[in-house]
Parts: C-alpha cells; structure tokens; sequence
C-alpha cells in the first residue's frame, strides 16, 4: 500500500469516526447533555454550545427521525434555560407547526408562550394560549382553568392581574364542600 492509499484510508476512517458520533441519538444526548449542564450552579458554556450545535445539526438532517420533535423540545428548553427566549418561542413554535400529533404539542404551547412573553410579543404569547385553549379543551392546564387565567394577565403587570381566577376557584372549592 502506497503512502497516498494509506493516507487516504486515514481520512475516510476518519470521516466514517466522525459520522458515527453524528447519529441521532448522540446528537440528541449531546443535547440532554447540555440541557442538563443549564441546571448546575456553574454550568460549562462549551457543553451547552454543543449541545445546541448538535441539536440544530439533528434538526437539518433527521427532520424525519421518531424523536425529531424531542430535538425541537430540547433545544427550546436549553434556549429558555440560558434566556434566549425569542429562540426559544420560535423553537417551541416549529415544534408545534412540524409534529401536529406530538405529544410534547402541547407543553411547547405553553412554553412558548411563556418565552413570547418574557421578551414582550405579547400577541404572539395570547396566540399559543388560544391555540392551546382550542385544541386541548381536556389538557389539565386548560380544564383547571390556568390557560384562562393565563391569557387574561400576558404583558400585565402583577398588580394589574385579573384576579377574578381566584374568586372563582374559591367559589368553586367552597360551593362543593360538604356542609
């Protein structure tokens, strides 16, 4: 084998090496990886970092992946996490939009419109609610009634929050007590 061959074999090894730390589950354990690293008290930028370029590389080459949706999630999260919330509402959006059936639909509502709100897209905050109000009429945070409340209070100062929730909860908790 010639030195050429040699050389050229090296950097296909190489390649193929490479290739096979890019496959969608460590892609996507890079990502939980870096999710987690957002929860420690000191938590390490590089890891993050990759986490986030894995998870963007998971979401270009493996849109049709089973856990495709699960990569969108992670990446809003570390996003929320690091207060990146524009991206982490537009990420929790293409989740939404993508994976119609997903079961994380629902709670990526929620978070986005949570990050809409913390960044003052406040339509945008009322519209995930809506969406969510609409679509998921059984979803516990919608029968116990905090999408409502929710709703009613975006880009509302505390003060100013609608507290005709909690009249009504009381009420409703103090007319099914047993006398």
């Amino acid at each position: 084998m010639n030195r050429a061959s040699v050389l050229a074999t090296c950097a296909l090894f190489a390649v193929m090496m490479m290739a096979c730390g890019r496959s969608p589950e460590a892609l996507l354990k890079k990502g939980n990886d870096a999710l987690l690293e957002t929860t420690k008290p000191q938590p390490d930028t590089a890891t993050i970092d990759d986490g986030v370029k894995a998870l963007r590389e998971f979401t270009t080459r493996h849109m049709g992946h089973e856990h495709a949706d699960s990569a969108y999630y992670l990446l809003g999260m570390i996003y929320g996490a690091t207060q990146r919330n524009a991206e982490a509402g537009e990420t929790f959006m293409t989740l939404v939009q993508n994976f119609p059936t997903s079961r994380l639909r629902p709670k990526s509502l929620i978070l986005a419109s949570q990050a809409y709100e913390n960044v003052k897209k406040y339509g945008y905050a009322k519209q995930c609610m809506q969406i969510l109000m609409a679509e998921y009429p059984d979803h516990e945070f919608v029968k116990g009634g905090s999408a409502k409340w929710l709703f009613l209070n975006i880009g509302k100062e505390p003060e100013a929050w609608d507290q005709s929730f909690l009249s009504d909860s009381s009420t409703a908790r103090a007319s099914t007590r047993p006398r």
